[in-house]
């Protein structure tokens, strides 16, 4: 995996993922290193194997043969903060 900071505000990165690049560790990684606390991604490419979690989550993806991701940081009002009442995390919006 390669990825580059294309804009500063809001940090936007762009990922390339080659053959047998995993793409869920690949994010965990950039997001770590970047200091990312919350934020969205659309991309397009394909995979050889995917594991997906309840509601949608991105467990594990396995590239083959190319995938180009976009990477964008939320605004800090978009964040999510732990609901005790569903136990998950959600977006809060001001009153």
């Amino acid at each position: 995996m390669r990825y580059e900071l294309i804009a500063r505000e809001p940090k936007t990165y762009v990922l390339i993922f080659e053959t047998g690049d995993e793409i869920a560790s690949g994010l965990k990684k950039v997001a770590t290193e970047a200091k990312l606390s919350s934020s969205s991604f659309k991309a397009i490419g394909a995979l050889s194997r995917v594991k997906l979690g309840w509601f949608g989550h991105l467990l594990e993806a396995y590239v083959r043969p190319t995938c180009e991701l976009v990477l964008t940081e939320s605004p800090a009002h978009l964040q999510k903060q732990f609901d005790p009442e569903s136990g998950i995390a959600l977006i809060k919006l001001p009153p």
